[in-house]
């Protein structure tokens, strides 16, 4: 999982504008952001592994990722589009991409209403976008 997660976190490296390579966090929990977390952000988060064994000592691992994208509210109409754009981005660039070969497969599976979550500083969309990922091991 370590790899796979780090390899999706350099592959949105730069997506849309605003967004620094800092900006990509690895997520323990998605109501939870970083201190000093700077918007607009990515978070990451890992999913309950899936293990089944195969033919010639193989394994197959199931491997689910969240990708969450966090943004302030500001009124208006704009703001919720922007966002919806962001997350399609995010989408569009996970949807189909082996990593590079890293993995043998990846499904789209769901994604989330924009959710709105509160804090000291005000109030941060957030949409989730969720993905399995497969991979072989010998």
């Amino acid at each position: 999982m370590k790899g796979l997660l780090l390899a999706i976190k350099n592959e949105l490296s730069g997506l849309f504008t605003g967004l620094r390579d800092s900006d990509i966090y690895l997520l323990p929990d998605a109501n939870i952001l970083p201190d000093g977390a700077r918007l607009p952000c990515i978070g990451i988060k890992d999913g309950k592994t899936g293990i089944s064994e195969l033919p010639c000592d193989t394994l197959l691992n199931t491997l689910p990722v969240e990708v969450y994208c966090f943004d302030k509210l500001v009124s208006g109409d704009d703001c919720i589009l922007d966002f919806l754009d962001k997350g399609k981005l995010i989408f569009d660039k996970l949807r189909g991409n082996d990593l590079t070969g890293y993995v043998r497969e990846v499904s789209p599976i769901s994604a989330t209403p924009i959710d709105l979550m509160y804090t000291k500083t005000g109030l941060i969309l957030r949409k989730g976008y969720f993905f399995e990922y497969e991979k072989l091991e010998e």
